[in-house]
């Protein structure tokens, strides 16, 4: 029986058309790839439509165990998905057709490039570079469920560690212990180059092996600001060893500074909510907010943001009249802060307070820099809810615009769908 899952995010085409031949081509490849691994694979079209729900589809990208993406001829809903996937940090495999030009932001990342897939002996070959792909995964793991950690982050704070690493001297005993024997030239290059090493091992959604390495090196150079960076991002993906060094640091707090601890809280509360253990540490994260209240003088947007992060765990466990509370604390300290009233916007839909959360979704648009996917389709679903049918049209129009697949997704809802067709 099927123990995994396999989401493919491909061009479907209406039924007859080239796209859809090559698709289910393609979708027949991955079958057969997937086969001997235990895998149920699954495209949007094979969901029964009366069965998906607004989010079904998102929650398919960022939680199934693999995602194969079909980047043939550009489709934007294609790469809107794989974003969202790759924003998990979890295992993925990206094709292309032969001739066809990969774009600059997924150009460095290793993609199977198929062709003559109609024929056998193309097939055959779209299926071992698959199965190849896959073995990889089989032996270091699928990852960890999605973190909402962005490649772009990781490999920015990756790139501030190894700065710091190729600084530090070369140890004497560095060339033996658990990367390698005497001389091990890999081992050493993990040890005090792991850039390489660990953006592959992000692309293939491996972070075990980043967080296999961080004992080593907080003991080699301490807590020093760019090993917590690494050991936040490993935190934010679900690794205990990154919150533990992160818990650790913050016991002292001498040297750090408020913008910096905020950023390590952050990454804590990521972790627990990756974890679904939020209760455990409510009242810790609370008393590290507080004692920082009484120990320092902090900024109104740093201060704003340790609140920010007290209310996502409050949320995370249910408890929203707290999570309110701690929330409008974090728009009196920064009113023009959009994300921090989409957040409270969410509180009050939760509260079944919809006025509310109509008043805060308002505000959240009133300010924003930039138009947000998140907060129109929230707005969407608010303004459809509080029957202002006229914003609703506007606002799924804007939504249409930067991110279709987004309101496709909400024309599934037939409330929305009345409302804004």
């Amino acid at each position: 029986m099927a123990s995994k899952t396999c989401f493919v995010i491909a061009p479907i085409g209406d039924p007859g058309t080239d796209t859809r031949t090559e698709s289910d081509a393609l979708l027949w490849v991955i079958n057969s790839a997937l086969d001997r691994f235990g895998f149920k694979v699954i495209r949007v079209d094979q969901i029964a439509r009366s069965s998906i729900i607004t989010n079904e589809i998102v929650q398919l990208i960022q939680e199934a165990d693999l995602c194969i993406s079909i980047l043939t001829d550009n489709n934007p809903n294609v790469f809107y998905e794989t974003g969202r996937r790759h924003e998990t940090a979890k295992p993925f495999i990206q094709l292309i057709k032969k001739d066809q030009t990969l774009p600059f932001d997924v150009a460095g990342i290793r993609t199977i490039i198929y062709n003559n897939i109609d024929t056998l002996a193309g097939a055959a070959e779209a299926i071992a570079n698959i199965r190849e792909f896959v073995e990889e995964f089989e032996k270091s793991g699928y990852g960890t469920s999605g973190a909402g950690v962005s490649l772009a982050s990781l490999a920015s704070a990756i790139e501030r560690i190894e700065r710091k690493l190729n600084a530090m001297p070369l140890a004497p005993h560095a060339t033996g212990g658990a990367f390698g024997g005497v001389g091990s030239s890999v081992g050493l290059e993990k040890m005090f180059r792991p850039k390489e090493a660990l953006i592959e091992a992000l692309m293939q959604g491996n972070l075990s092996e980043a967080a296999a390495l961080l004992p080593s090196i907080v003991q080699r150079s301490g807590k020093s600001e760019d090993v917590l960076m690494m050991a936040a991002v490993l935190a934010s993906a679900g690794f205990e060893v990154g919150v533990n060094v992160l818990w650790d640091a913050l016991g002292n707090l001498d040297g750090l500074k408020s913008e910096f601890i905020g950023q390590l809280l952050g990454s804590i509360v990521s972790f627990y909510l990756e974890t679904d253990r939020e209760k455990e540490v409510i009242d810790r994260v609370h008393e590290l907010v507080e004692g920082l209240i009484r120990s320092r003088t902090i900024g109104a947007q740093e201060l704003a943001a340790m609140y920010n992060q007290e209310q996502r765990l409050l949320y995370g466990a249910g408890d929203y009249e707290k999570a309110l509370s701690v929330a409008e604390k974090a728009i009196e300290l920064s009113p023009g802060n959009s994300s921090y009233l989409y957040n409270c916007s969410l509180i009050y839909e939760r509260l079944k307070l919809p006025k509310r959360a109509v008043e805060f979704i308002d505000r959240a648009l009133s300010v924003a820099d930039k138009e947000d996917p998140d907060h129109l389709r929230h707005a969407v679903e608010m303004y459809v809810e509080c029957d202002r049918a006229a914003d609703a049209r506007a606002a799924f129009e804007k939504l249409a615009r930067i991110a279709s697949h987004q309101a496709r997704m909400l024309l599934l809802n037939d409330e929305v769908r009345r409302v804004v067709s």
